[in-house]
């Protein structure tokens, strides 16, 4: 799911919603991103890249200087 249907799906569950049950603002972001559950979506997404770094090279030290 993408962030912002993260953060739909997030409003949705706490009540942040409008008349019609749409969330329709980002009014509730900063709330959001320290939220615990948010935490462990960016955890796990930097754990991903940091493994498909290693596995292409990215973080071997004789190619530091070709950035």
């Amino acid at each position: 799911m993408s962030k912002i249907g993260n953060y739909v799906i997030w409003c949705e569950e706490m009540g942040y919603t409008n008349d019609m049950g749409e969330v329709d603002s980002m009014d509730h972001v900063d709330e959001y991103m320290v939220d615990e559950d948010y935490g462990c979506v960016v955890r796990a997404n930097l754990k991903s890249i940091a493994v498909y770094a290693e596995t292409l090279g990215w973080n071997d030290k004789e190619n530091d200087n070709e950035m």
